[in-house]
């Protein structure tokens, strides 16, 4: 069974919790035709929404099996020059494009980084159809990327959001709250849901494990809950 955070894992960007910045500026490139032939590097806390980001700028740009998501510790250098041999390719469907995600960007090795750069950065510009996309935790926690010459290199290459959860605390304790009472685990005031906010950084994956684990079951949802502790005593 599917967890809560992947239950409800986001599959418009209506759906996406805050990061107005980020919507507004890919509904921008969408509107006049330049998303593809670039390379994004999104950053920010865990559970924030930095791969869901990257999902779904690749659905604007091609449907959902020409998507490519790989953790940057499983990448090597022979991985890269077949994508590099290949990017250029048009493919089969309704949006015959191709998307590249490669998560926790900041843990790839030096010589896959150096092949990356001369794709993204080198003589030949990025497939119109093709978006390479990045993700990372690290970036801000150290002086860059990657600790080593090429550190400002990748960066410099795409097109930077760097979100934060701050701003919409709000937000993000009014869904977990909602996603709590939807699933019968709620109970609790919305202040929890705050602190749960505030504690987790926004990281909606921390929060909703919170809400399975029952963390928010408070006042007559407790009642509820030794009723049904005591009915199963019996079976």
């Amino acid at each position: 069974m599917a967890s809560l955070f992947q239950k409800y894992r986001p599959q418009t960007w209506g759906q996406l919790i805050g990061h107005s910045k980020l919507k507004l500026a890919i509904k921008r490139m969408n509107k006049s035709g330049s998303l593809g032939g670039r390379a994004f590097l999104i950053s920010g806390t865990s559970g924030i929404g930095k791969s869901v980001s990257g999902f779904l700028i690749s659905q604007d740009v091609c449907d959902s099996e020409n998507i490519v998501e790989v953790n940057a510790t499983a990448v090597t250098p022979k991985m890269i020059q077949e994508w590099s041999k290949h990017q250029g390719q048009l493919l089969m469907g309704r949006k015959p494009g191709k998307a590249y995600v490669i998560n926790e960007v900041h843990k790839m090795r030096t010589d896959c980084v150096t092949l990356m750069l001369e794709i993204i950065g080198g003589a030949v510009p990025i497939a119109d159809h093709v978006v390479w996309i990045f993700t990372t935790q690290g970036h801000g926690k150290q002086k860059g990327l990657f600790d080593d010459e090429d550190s400002g290199a990748l960066e410099s290459r795409c097109v930077n959001f760097k979100l934060s959860g701050t701003d919409y605390r709000l937000h993000f304790a009014k869904w977990a709250m909602a996603i709590a009472e939807k699933e019968e685990l709620g109970g609790a005031n919305f202040e929890a849901y705050l602190e749960a906010a505030d504690a987790t950084e926004c990281n909606l994956r921390a929060m909703l494990s919170m809400v399975e684990a029952g963390e928010f079951l408070a006042g007559e949802s407790n009642e509820v809950l030794m009723m049904e502790l005591a009915e199963l005593a019996e079976a």
